[in-house]
């Protein structure tokens, strides 16, 4: 369901990730693929798309683009009932973290974190 397909100037395909920069809070869409967050000015919260509307293997990153989630930790929710790994949410609280997620299509699950 991500969005990675792009066209060249001369027509050749090529893949890229669809990434969206967010300073304050943001629910994610099923074309995002990479969520750059900047916590300069504040805590946020990044709510992922339901697990279901972008379906079983699709891949999100949330990564503190700034290195300031080690001052303003911006948290990642899940949509709803829906869990990360068994929790409702998580913080990027480290600078430069990061959260790769993949999703279930009922829920979500870790790929990496830092």
């Amino acid at each position: 369901a991500h969005n990675i397909m792009q066209l060249t100037a001369g027509g050749a395909p090529k893949l890229k990730p669809v990434r969206v920069a967010k300073t304050s809070a943001y629910t994610t869409t099923a074309s995002d693929a990479i969520i750059g967050v900047d916590s300069t000015t504040a805590a946020f919260t990044v709510t992922l798309v339901a697990a279901a509307t972008i379906g079983a293997g699709g891949i999100q990153i949330i990564a503190d683009e700034t290195g300031k989630c080690a001052l303003n930790a911006v948290t990642v929710d899940a949509s709803g009932a829906e869990k990360i790994d068994g929790a409702l949410s998580v913080d990027i609280n480290t600078a430069y973290g990061f959260l790769m997620l993949y999703s279930t299509g009922t829920g979500w699950k870790k790929i990496g974190v830092a």
